[in-house]
Formats: structure tokens, sequence, C-alpha cells
């Protein structure tokens, strides 16, 4: 992966809840999903994207990593409740990591 490209944080905050990474392997991710009170609800595995360095509402970002919006889950983008499940996912992507297409099992999730 290029030098100049701003990687996504190992842990970070989105609507009250916590995601830590958990694995990882190129643009292949999974993070658990914590509530406040500490407690794991689920895993996101992911394929994050790069964006190029751009100019948003005069802030100048870099080229950086993105993880998936919640439209994007179902194609780069997977939830699940049993880690298991989320490291099989995790690995069927890392072994092919051209295929696009994800686990095709799971349902999409806004976390």
């Amino acid at each position: 992966m290029e030098m100049d490209i701003k990687q996504i944080n190992t842990e970070f905050k989105v609507n009250g809840f916590t995601y830590t990474q958990m694995k990882r392997k190129g643009l292949i991710t999974l993070y658990a999903v914590i509530h406040k009170t500490g407690k794991i609800l689920g895993y996101e595995v992911a394929i994050l994207t790069i964006e190029p360095a751009e100019k948003i509402r005069g802030v100048m970002y870099p080229k950086r990593e993105r993880y998936p919006s919640n439209e994007d889950f179902g194609m780069h983008g997977w939830y699940y409740q049993h880690l298991e499940r989320a490291e099989s996912c995790f690995d069927t992507l890392v072994k092919s990591l051209r295929d696009t297409k994800g686990c095709s099992d799971s349902s999409p999730s806004a976390a």
C-alpha cells in the first residue's frame, strides 16, 4: 500500500458505538462493534476503499482509506453477530482479494 495514503484508525466511534479492529489484510478488515457498556454487539467485515485527496467544504483531506457507508453494506461490508461467521467471511475475502462480491450468506447492517 502506498505510504501517502492515510490509513483508517484501528479504533473509531460512530453513532455511539466503538469499532475496534481485530484483523486486517490489505484493504480487508474485521472490526468488533462495541456498545458503550462494553458489550460486543457483533462484527463487521469490510473492504476499505481509497478516496482521493480533495477539498470538502473548504477543508483539504489527504488521500485516505474509507470504511463502507451504510449504503455500501452487502457489497463492501457485512455484519455478523457471531465471530466465527465474521472470521469465515474475512478469510474468504482474503483468499480472493479481487472478489468484491463478498460473502453472500450475510445480511447488511448499519450497526
